[in-house]
């Protein structure tokens, strides 16, 4: 990866750690080293949110009931995956954000049958201002900046106030079942922006995809402002 200046001597000062293993890597600008990136096992197609199903992308899932389609980069139970994860939530490493976006952009650009240029908008999945002052940071945020630059995205599309989370909810992994998830985060998301949204082509981004219950949630949020259609694009999926 081509350093400029500026890069070369933030490694200098900081030297580069893999955000997997927490082993040497080359440089910030991409905290992955060769053998945690290689263990990363690519998913090769998209996936509908009612069956699972492996599906083409075409704009919608195969249950035209879901409203969205949604695509996952990698699995969760990937070990490599797993500590990356682990790493931004709860960390703070924050710089495992930027191979996790770069990631999500590869396996679109490998997978999908569409150009991510053309979306309108790029919708990190919002957290609550309670959340977001104890973390620090959104993670969703982190991962949407990093993946639109990969994407070719122009970064003003990443759209990090338009929606937020107007109510706090329990973290989602409180919840046992999927009716509980589900009711958890119904009506928790709303659009302070309604004319970035309207008649706008939108991709939601987020870190992991478990039951589905936060997307769906987001989803319908910005289809009842309006959105044309709605991708739902992570990192890893359980």
């Amino acid at each position: 990866m081509k350093r400029t200046a500026w890069s070369f001597f933030e490694d200098v000062l900081f030297p580069p750690r893999c955000a997997g293993c927490g082993g040497e890597t080359e440089t910030n600008r991409f905290p992955l080293c060769s053998s945690c990136n290689r263990a990363l096992a690519r998913n090769d197609s998209f996936f509908c949110p009612v069956c699972r199903n492996r599906i083409p992308y075409r704009g919608n899932a195969c249950h035209e009931s879901a409203g969205y389609a949604f695509g996952a980069a990698v699995d969760f139970n990937d070990p490599a995956a797993h500590r990356i994860i682990h790493a931004l939530k709860y960390e703070n490493r924050q710089y495992a954000a930027i191979p996790m976006g770069a990631t999500i952009a590869e396996y679109v650009s490998a997978t999908a049958s569409f150009d991510p240029e053309d979306a309108d908008a790029v919708v990190p999945v919002p957290i609550h201002g309670k959340k977001l002052a104890e973390r620090g940071y959104n993670q969703s945020f982190l991962i949407a900046k990093s993946f639109a630059r990969n994407a070719g995205i122009p970064s003003e599309k990443v759209l990090c106030r338009a929606v937020v989370k107007s109510r706090e909810t329990r973290s989602q992994t409180l919840c046992v079942t999927v009716k509980e998830r589900r009711e958890n985060v119904r009506g928790s998301f709303s659009v302070a922006s309604p004319e970035k949204i309207r008649d706008k082509n939108i991709i939601i981004i987020d870190d992991v995809y478990t039951t589905g219950a936060t997307a769906e949630e987001l989803a319908k949020t910005l289809k009842r402002c309006g959105a044309k259609t709605v991708l739902a694009l992570t990192f890893a999926k359980t």
